[in-house]
């Protein structure tokens, strides 16, 4: 059993944002008046004086550190009569990002920003699908909230994209000699105690117009489902390829002189993008 901790008494706090970070990063666990915290990473990274930091942090108020597959960390063992304390500590290290595991928290490998094997900039892409979603109302519905998001820069899945409500990976297609930076557009990926179900390719969209995809996507769910209907099973009742219809426009992709914007990653703005291929992270 880890070492139970021992904070100052201070259950809640004042400070902004603790409302939407308690309701957001916090887990119950089945030790009763014990909570585990996410520290949510944004693009997963965090600095040494962050870890530091955190170190710091976790000798005061966690019984135990976690690193989590969805590219964040757990505190484990936080008590209940803490939460107030450890939120202005995390907030202070500028570690108190709230949305964690939520649509907004978005998975995803370095792609080509460092690996070789990688055909998209998938950071560039979950950097601008945070944006675009942060900025539509629906980020608040609460049935949209909990639908997860997955990237990879290449088929290998470094990403997790397989087994995400709505997953990416990054290809590439030609458009006379120019090279168009793409994502395949998988939906229905998942797991759960007893079952994995890997998504199914819906389309193949230009990087430029995926974040359009997403929210389609999305306000489509928004319409269309039942009460209380969640977006996996609004999934298995309509089916993925019923998606394909309604993003067909999208793959449209006008000439490099009316749009050259088209012809650049995101994430690699102003860069002629070509797919140049060598030894992948997941190969060493």
């Amino acid at each position: 059993n880890p070492r139970l901790p021992t904070p100052p008494r201070k259950p809640f706090s004042f400070a902004p944002g603790f409302d939407e970070w308690r309701r957001t990063n916090l887990y119950p666990q089945k030790q009763a008046g014990f909570y585990t915290v996410a520290v949510r990473l944004p693009l997963g990274d965090i600095t040494p004086e962050g870890l530091r930091a955190l170190a710091e942090i976790a000798e005061v108020y966690a019984g135990e550190v976690r690193s989590a597959i969805s590219q964040n960390f757990l505190l484990r063992y936080v008590p209940e009569e803490a939460l107030g304390g450890l939120y202005e500590a995390l907030l202070q290290a500028g570690l108190a990002q709230p949305q964690a595991h939520t649509l907004l928290d978005i998975t995803r490998c370095p792609g080509a920003d460092t690996c070789n094997l990688a055909i998209t900039h998938s950071r560039g892409l979950a950097q601008a699908l945070e944006a675009h979603l942060a900025s539509l109302a629906l980020v608040q519905d609460p049935m949209v909230r909990p639908i997860s998001i997955k990237i990879s820069g290449c088929p290998n899945s470094c990403g997790q994209h397989h087994i995400a409500d709505i997953g990416f990976y990054g290809s590439s297609r030609k458009v006379g000699e120019r090279e168009v930076p793409h994502y395949t557009l998988l939906l229905g990926g998942r797991t759960r105690e007893g079952e994995a179900r890997f998504g199914q390719v819906v389309a193949r969209i230009p990087a430029r117009r995926t974040p359009e995809a997403v929210e389609r996507i999305l306000k489509r769910y928004q319409e269309e489902r039942e009460q209380g209907e969640s977006f996996q099973a609004y999934l298995d009742r309509v089916g993925a390829a019923s998606f394909k219809p309604l993003l067909e426009d999208l793959q449209t992709i006008p000439s490099y002189e009316e749009a050259p914007e088209y012809y650049q990653d995101l994430g690699a703005e102003g860069e002629t993008f070509r797919v140049q291929l060598g030894r992948g992270e997941c190969a060493v």
